[in-house]
């Protein structure tokens, strides 16, 4: 009996040292130094991950981003997913040169595409999506350290609140049904992407674009 309520005091002991349980065993992680975007005002999705094996065996991990918005959409891939849905039924995809990679899918062997843009994104719910030229990172600082993958580009999908820099970057929402058009920001200004209750607040800075969300007042 004592040894039983002895391995319960731990249990709960480690939980508490690793950030705590969660009934349905998602654990936020706290110490994350990831870039995530917005899901509101002021508001970052909220990084959290369940381990999928047994205890003391080889680990994995599933990740999903959780926030205070309402979404049926936790899987980061999920977006992922959208952005590729918005390119392939809009025939961007066509539009694109091909690379010499090819993909085996469900419906077939299938080459790859080669976007000739580096794609990120800075916000959620509604989701926008920028894209822009090649450029070198400034002072070797990388500002795409988390990413997604795509079913059609050789190209990544980007997140984050912070990027380089490129007077012709382009900017879309699958959300909200807008297509690729031009951010029109001058260096050390600022531009507003109404999102209705709120906007995107994109300014230039010292050679990057940092993004905040704000009310639309």
């Amino acid at each position: 009996m004592n040894t039983t309520i002895i391995l319960v005091i731990l249990f709960f002991a480690l939980c508490l040292y690793i950030g705590g349980c969660s009934v349905n065993g998602w654990q936020q992680q706290l110490d994350t130094d990831r870039d995530l975007p917005w899901c509101d005002v002021d508001t970052k999705v909220i990084l959290e991950t369940k381990q999928t094996s047994a205890p003391f065996s080889t680990t994995g991990y599933q990740t999903h981003w959780r926030w205070v918005t309402k979404t049926s959409r936790p899987n980061p891939s999920t977006y992922g997913r959208m952005i590729d849905k918005f390119f392939r039924e809009n025939n961007y995809l066509e539009k694109w040169p091909k690379s010499g990679s090819f993909v085996g899918t469900d419906e077939g062997t299938k080459q790859l595409i080669n976007a000739p843009y580096i794609i990120e994104f800075a916000s959620v719910e509604p989701l926008v999506v920028f894209m822009r030229p090649e450029i070198a990172d400034k002072d070797g600082i990388k500002y795409r350290p988390d990413l997604l993958t795509s079913q059609y580009l050789t190209n990544y999908y980007y997140y984050g609140t912070r990027f380089l820099y490129h007077s012709d970057t382009l900017w879309f929402s699958p959300d909200l049904n807008i297509h690729p058009q031009k951010l029109n920001l001058d260096k050390n200004l600022q531009v507003k992407i109404n999102l209705g209750e709120t906007n995107l607040l994109l300014k230039e800075q010292n050679g990057e674009v940092i993004i905040t969300r704000e009310l639309n007042n």
